[in-house]
């Protein structure tokens, strides 16, 4: 049988709003109001999922265990609320599935001009280190792309309690990693679990932060790439909010193209619709 690599790949192609300001008229002659270029660079996105983590394992055990009705539901929650970690690293097989995608993507993105982000999370910033370490440079830590949920301890009468996260300065020492957008001593100081609520609106800020205008006027005249290390449900959350900031105003009643044929940015939902496996031997 096969295993899935746990880091999950994503991968949109998205031009800025003001590409699509002329249609009809080539993209090299368009005129843009946001840039001193006429030519607005595509942004090629790549989200990752982080590697195998500690946290993982123990799902996965408890999770067998309610599927073949060996532990009560009260037990799992019981064992996964008093034995699960704050903020996980990764376990022995997430090390090696980073290396093995810094190993697949470093060939493939060679001589790109490749940009660096990650969670805040613990088990995000072991999975990007590969990759800082093929790619060279920084990663830049954004703190609204940290996991639904966020940090949080053990419940107490069905009320999560605080968790601890790492300290800006703990990132930058153990890490070396660029933590200027981060606050001062913990990143996350929540009094608990992060409501569900709150996830969709960090995701729509997180989608106008990377689509915002001086990242567009930061990249060079060729297609830049954002490589960004996060966790499964968050990558949910923002491709969503991606996709109602750049694609879905292409098919408002409004539009200007009433035929636009399939966005980039739809295509590996269509062609990748589960996540990428390997041999079992090779994870």
């Amino acid at each position: 049988s096969e295993s899935p690599l746990y880091p999950l790949l994503a991968f949109a192609s998205m031009a800025s709003a003001s590409s699509y300001a002329e249609p009809g008229v080539p993209r090299a002659l368009r005129l843009s109001s946001s840039s001193s270029s006429p030519i607005t660079p595509a942004l090629r996105l790549i989200l990752v999922r982080h590697g195998q983590s500690t946290n993982n394992v123990l799902m996965e055990e408890l999770e067998g265990k309610r599927k073949s009705d060996s532990i009560s539901l009260e037990e799992g929650r019981e064992r996964w609320f008093s034995e699960r970690s704050d903020d996980p690293p990764l376990s022995q097989r997430g090390e090696v599935e980073a290396e093995m995608l810094a190993s697949r993507l470093y060939p493939e993105l060679e001589g790109e001009r490749v940009s660096l982000l990650c969670s805040p999370m613990k088990r995000a910033l072991q999975t990007a280190k590969p990759l800082v370490d093929k790619f060279g440079g920084s990663c830049l830590v954004h703190p609204d792309f940290h996991e639904s949920g966020g940090i949080y301890g053990r419940a107490v009468a069905g009320v999560c309690g605080p968790g601890k996260a790492l300290t800006k300065q703990e990132i930058e020492e153990q890490f070396g990693y660029d933590t200027s957008l981060l606050p001062e001593g913990e990143w996350d100081r929540r009094a608990g679990r992060e409501e569900e609520s709150e996830v969709p609106k960090r995701a729509r800020r997180a989608a106008d932060w990377v689509l915002s205008l001086q990242l567009k006027e930061e990249a060079a005249s060729r297609d830049p790439v954002m490589l960004i290390v996060m966790h499964a449900d968050f990558i949910d959350h923002l491709i969503k909010a991606l996709f109602i900031l750049v694609v879905a105003p292409l098919f408002s009643p409004l539009s200007t193209f009433p035929l636009l044929p399939l966005p980039p940015f739809l295509l590996p939902l269509v062609l990748f619709p589960s996540p990428p496996r390997l041999p079992a031997q090779c994870v």
